[in-house]
């Protein structure tokens, strides 16, 4: 893609939705890729596709793209890290590098070793040029920029590690949900999507809830009890039902269903899998001051900043940690 223009590449990257849409036919590649990482379920999976396919209709790309200036003539070697938590987690990384004209160098997760590349070997059957962007990662090739994503720990090692490269290395990060108590039914059956899509394992899954003072949740969590099993991964399903049986023992947890334990809080701090922090609020200042303790560790602040149901629904022109990615790939 070297010599293509910006139309150009953008004409080519389309190959991606006929990929999308071949993987959802693919039942052997769903099987294999939730067999690799039992923390997937069909559900999510099919899901997160989904979710990608808006960014290929219309003039998405083109309309993001116009916002740049890539004059810049020569590709660069662009690193890419993916984390493994969410199908497909890393798949924006990779396509901001492709529309910026450079070469991706791709290390997966072990977590997420399937989708992807069965996509990439879709995408090169189709379009040549794109086969010819992408190539395995290895620290030994030159790197012009690592983009990576995982833990605290993982980041660390990884600053280290490049201390000498331009490098986006993205930390753990959390995201809330706010209830304002006005909200009708379509907006609740949002926030169970943002809730328990992807078992709640995404950065952009809130894992703290936000009242105002004097709402009970009993009633969420009695709705949530209906959610069937199959939104659900095997090892999500394992996990709750240790995690209920070890609530019930040490009575620990203010509310309680089949899927999650809500846990009352006075400040906002992420729970673990299969909880859910609730924090209430006296008023529009005090639920300021709570976020704004938090605002550096914050992803998503769902029901405010993004819609209740879209907080897992990013567009293809937002960026993790709001760093413009794409901005930075056409600098260079």
């Amino acid at each position: 893609m070297e010599n293509l223009s910006l139309a150009e590449r953008i004409e080519k990257l389309g190959a991606f939705k006929t990929a999308l849409l071949r993987l959802l036919r693919s039942q052997e590649t769903l099987d294999l890729a939730i067999r690799r990482n039992p923390w997937f379920s069909e559900w999510d999976i099919r899901e997160a596709v989904s979710r990608l396919l808006p960014w290929f209709e219309g003039n998405e790309l083109a309309e993001l793209a116009s916002r740049y200036d890539f004059s810049k003539a020569d590709a660069k070697n662009i690193g890419i890290i993916m984390a493994g938590n969410v199908p497909l987690v890393g798949f924006h990384d990779l396509l901001m590098t492709l529309l910026a004209g450079h070469r991706a160098l791709v290390k997966y997760s072990g977590k997420d070793n399937v989708l992807l590349p069965w996509i990439l070997d879709q995408v090169f059957g189709i379009t040549p040029f794109i086969k010819g962007r992408v190539r395995e990662f290895s620290p030994r090739k030159k790197i012009d920029l690592l983009l990576a994503t995982g833990s605290n720990n993982t980041a660390r090692q990884l600053d280290y590690q490049f201390r000498d490269t331009n490098r986006i290395i993205r930390k753990n990060r959390f995201s809330v949900a706010v209830l304002s108590g006005n909200e009708d039914v379509a907006e609740l059956r949002g926030l169970t999507d943002d809730l328990f899509l992807y078992n709640g394992m995404g950065c952009r899954n809130p894992s703290v809830l936000l009242i105002p003072a004097g709402y009970e949740p009993g009633p969420l969590f009695a709705g949530w009890d209906e959610l069937p099993e199959d939104r659900f991964s095997s090892w999500y399903l394992s996990l709750m039902q240790q995690e209920l049986a070890l609530a019930d023992l040490e009575g620990k947890g203010d509310w309680k269903c089949r899927w999650l334990i809500g846990k009352r809080l006075r400040q906002i701090m992420p729970e673990g899998p299969g909880w859910l922090g609730v924090v209430e609020y006296a008023n529009e200042q005090h639920l300021g001051d709570l976020l704004q303790l938090v605002k550096d560790e914050l992803q998503v602040v769902a029901g405010r900043e993004v819609l209740l149901g879209k907080a897992q629904s990013p567009q293809v022109g937002d960026f993790a940690d709001g760093l413009d990615t794409l901005e930075v790939l056409a600098r260079l």
